[in-house]
């Protein structure tokens, strides 16, 4: 009888602080999911008549990160790789809790990368409804070959941060 009761005072408390925080980080939640979501759509949408995306997967990981992974497929044959080429990225989204923090973040991740042209920003725009104060790319490559290259990527977009790796290979 008392563990019983033990258990139940146990679940009534968790489900008590599960509904004070599950509120507040539900609209977090929806929006890493919304930015995702619009990353992969704006992939599709850039990806030209030769070029299709083979996978996409979006894994929650916490109220604030999802993991994204996605296989994109080129046709087009190259010199080296007479079939097209493949590409794959595995990356993290996170969404901080101000620009300053994920900038913070950002720097650290991306130190002794390669800055490039900023990202889309309409990707930003879509889920947050203004274009993104802040915006910037940066890649390095962490091998090449005939066989392939291998890369780290880091873009941030105000409080988003995407980081991850990448690589690209014959089809």
């Amino acid at each position: 009888m008392e563990k019983r009761l033990l258990t139940i005072i146990v679940l009534v408390t968790m489900l008590s602080v599960a509904g004070c925080i599950g509120n507040p980080l539900s609209s977090q939640t929806s929006q890493v999911n919304a930015y995702a979501n619009a990353y992969i759509n704006a992939t599709k949408a850039y990806l030209g008549p030769n070029v299709t995306l083979a996978s996409s997967n979006i894994v929650q990981n916490g109220s604030n990160a999802v993991q994204l992974t996605m296989t994109i497929q080129d046709t087009t044959p190259i010199s080296i790789w007479s079939n097209g080429s493949t590409y794959t990225y595995a990356v993290n989204i996170k969404q901080f809790d101000n620009a300053n923090d994920a900038s913070n973040f950002f720097n650290s991740t991306s130190f002794g990368y390669t800055p490039r042209a900023p990202a889309d920003s309409n990707i930003y725009q879509q889920v947050m409804g203004h274009a993104p104060k802040i915006n910037r790319y940066s890649i390095q490559t962490v091998s090449l070959s005939l066989f392939g290259e291998s890369f780290n990527i880091a873009q941030q977009q105000d409080e988003f941060v995407i980081y991850g790796t990448g690589t690209a290979g014959p089809k």
